[in-house]
């Protein structure tokens, strides 16, 4: 498959061939990257799991993904 040179986002095309174009495009990427990390832990920790040990007559509640 060729290497693509130009990204259309929301009708703005992006030359990524250009310096500057390309530059801006990897930069944009790694927010994207960073933003998407940062959903993820957020994700994680709104989850809550209860749990009860009868043995031990203990609850216990942790944030994390969820089963």
């Amino acid at each position: 498959m060729p290497d693509v040179s130009i990204f259309n986002i929301q009708g703005t095309s992006i030359n990524v061939k250009d310096a500057t174009a390309r530059s801006s495009a990897e930069s944009a990427a790694q927010q994207a990257g960073q933003a998407l990390e940062k959903v993820t832990e957020l994700e994680n920790a709104s989850r809550v799991n209860v749990s009860y040990d009868s043995g031990e007559e203990t609850i216990t509640i942790t944030t994390g993904e969820g089963t």
